[in-house]
């Protein structure tokens, strides 16, 4: 994986034709980026924990930190 950027659910937006919603091309939503989707997905499974209190700051740099070291191994491995 070399493309930490990439869209992880890119959308295309709906346009409103007659009575039904078709793709309008030209115009998507970008979505979340690989990195802040894992950095999400650390995050709730960091604040899931029941009893957990911590700094919000320190939460946040250790799910991004998380998410950096996952996409780095991802790209050291080829499929």
């Amino acid at each position: 994986m070399t493309d930490k950027s990439g869209a992880v659910f890119p959308m295309t937006e709906m346009c409103q034709q007659g009575d039904h919603s078709v793709d309008c091309p030209g115009h998507s939503v970008p979505g979340l980026t690989k990195r802040e989707l894992f950095a999400a997905m650390a995050m709730q499974g960091m604040l899931s924990r029941p009893g957990l209190v911590i700094c919000d700051v320190i939460v946040a740099a250790a799910c991004v930190e998380s998410a950096d070291a996952l996409l780095a191994k991802l790209a050291k491995e080829k499929p």
